[in-house]
């Protein structure tokens, strides 16, 4: 469980990494729009490799949820944030690995509950079982190894220790985040198949409304609304 959280801290470190670029390339909502839009992705990976037999499956309204955020972030794509000054292909691209990383994050968190109910061997990428008690390990390698890596990563660019605005900056953004990644994580331990598939998309959609509004009134960032309230409409829908 521990190696698992490592794998997974690994992810969120690097998706962290692409954020704070693309956050330099492209506009500041339709970044952690495009993020955010990865909680469609769990579902289907869960209903495509383990099937209705684990409690898990894809209705109607999930397909048209998923088809509504697909189509939205056409729209969002295609935002006047976009000027002629940012580079569109490369901050699609990092939005676009961004956006499968969490999905797949996402996804490792909800596959690690399987470990908790079902047998070794049951199926074959459920390798091993362990006890609910021992999910400590996993949230302790999700967030030391994140930890390690962005402190390695300071001191082999920057040659030097942190400052005090640096390290208050770092904790605070550190404790909100952890915080909330800490109750989505006990949440999926409790959540049965049907409130697992709408435990990401009400987590995400109001992420994406924050962000959205934060970079439209703090910003000034001109955003596509109707690309917006498609992602929302979907991963509301779909959560249905």
């Amino acid at each position: 469980m521990s190696l698992t959280g490592c794998v997974g801290g690994i992810l969120i470190f690097f998706m962290m990494r692409l954020i704070a670029r693309a956050l330099q390339l492209g506009p500041f909502g339709l970044t952690f729009a495009f993020q955010n839009s990865g909680c469609v992705l769990p579902i289907l990976l869960l209903v495509f490799l383990f099937g209705r037999s684990y409690g898990f499956s894809l209705t109607t309204y999930a397909l048209i949820g998923l088809s509504c955020v697909i189509i939205g972030m056409f729209f969002l794509s295609r935002s006047n944030e976009l000027t002629s000054n940012v580079s569109i292909k490369k901050w699609l691209g990092m939005a676009l690995i961004i956006f499968f990383i969490q999905g797949f994050v996402l996804f490792l968190f909800q596959w690690r509950c399987l470990l908790f109910v079902y047998p070794a061997n049951s199926h074959p990428l459920i390798p091993w079982n362990c006890g609910v008690e021992q999910d400590i390990w996993f949230m302790g390698g999700l967030y030391l190894m994140p930890a390690l890596l962005q402190a390695f990563q300071f001191g082999w660019s920057e040659r030097r220790w942190f400052s005090r605005r640096e390290a208050a900056l770092g904790i605070s953004g550190g404790v909100l985040n952890g915080g909330s990644t800490f109750c989505l994580i006990n949440a999926t331990k409790f959540a049965s198949g049907t409130e697992s598939t709408i435990l990401f998309p009400l987590f995400s959609v109001g992420v994406i409304v924050l962000c959205s509004v934060w970079g439209w009134k703090i910003n000034h960032e001109k955003i596509n609304w109707i690309g917006l309230l498609l992602c929302i409409a979907g991963v509301i829908v779909g959560a249905f």
